[in-house]
């Protein structure tokens, strides 16, 4: 048992900017405490002329641990978090090899990462088409939800789900009660543009963009927002970048929907 007091900052939550004393037991928020208490604790951190704020939660993290750790590793993006203020990542399926589509998979990365992350970290399972069998054991196994492609992912080891494997993956998490994290851009439009920029020497940073128009977007968006409503899943579309994908997603009326508007992916 072990605790710390953190002393003299100016407390910053939901409703205000305060001076307050914070005491934390063994690593959790005990009280928040008047400038006059008397609580003592075994460490005090003198925070005067500071805020004190919550730590963040970063709900979309690619740190492609095990496998590909030269592209980015939990040493380095846990450290990175903690330096901006995040005590909690929640880690991306599809970028570590191999991807976490089953709880073997899940097992090695938990294996992989845990004495390289400085902080407190989760795992999103992912969903290909020939993997919905898997649905069940990634969410016994404490998943926080699951991610899939509705386009080429960019990797051959995650494929996308084509309109049949997306009903029977939205079905099976509406059946567990899973979320479902969708990348949603049309896959034959953006193929068919890629490819057409491709043979025509377009390479470019903006021609990529060119090659996945707000319509495809907005299409992939609309279809499984139908399909939602057919099978009851909840859904969360990762980095929407158009406004009328959002304004769908809020005006559809359906608390199983989520929508975060994160970044735009160039």
């Amino acid at each position: 048992m072990s605790s710390l007091l953190i002393s003299g900052g100016l407390l910053v939550d939901e409703l205000s900017v305060r001076r307050a004393d914070l005491l934390v037991q063994d690593g959790r928020v005990r009280a928040i405490l008047p400038p006059d208490h008397s609580e003592i604790a075994d460490d005090v951190l003198d925070a005067t002329g500071l805020h004190v704020l919550p730590g963040v939660v970063d709900a979309h993290v690619h740190f492609n641990e095990p496998g590909r750790t030269d592209w980015e590793g939990f040493v380095t993006g846990t450290t990175a978090a903690a330096a901006g203020g995040i005590t909690t990542v929640c880690d991306m399926p599809l970028n570590c090899h191999p991807p976490t589509l089953d709880a073997r998979a899940l097992a090695l990365k938990r294996s992989a990462i845990v004495d390289h992350a400085l902080i407190d970290y989760a795992f999103w399972g992912g969903v290909v088409p020939d993997s919905v069998a898997h649905l069940r054991e990634l969410h016994k196994e404490g998943v926080v939800g699951v991610k899939a492609f509705l386009c080429d992912s960019g990797l051959a080891e995650y494929p996308h789900l084509d309109e049949f494997s997306q009903l029977e993956a939205m079905q099976a998490c509406a059946d567990l009660g899973v979320l479902l994290v969708l990348h949603a851009e049309d896959a034959a439009e953006t193929g068919r543009l890629g490819q057409q920029a491709r043979a025509e020497g377009r390479r470019g940073a903006l021609d990529w963009a060119h090659s996945r128009p707000p319509s495809t977007e907005l299409d992939a968006v609309r279809r499984s927002l139908e399909v939602a409503a057919e099978t009851g899943a909840r859904l969360h579309f990762v980095h929407i970048s158009t406004g009328a994908a959002a304004q769908i997603t809020s005006l559809s009326g359906d608390p199983r929907v989520m929508q975060f508007a994160l970044r735009v992916d160039f």
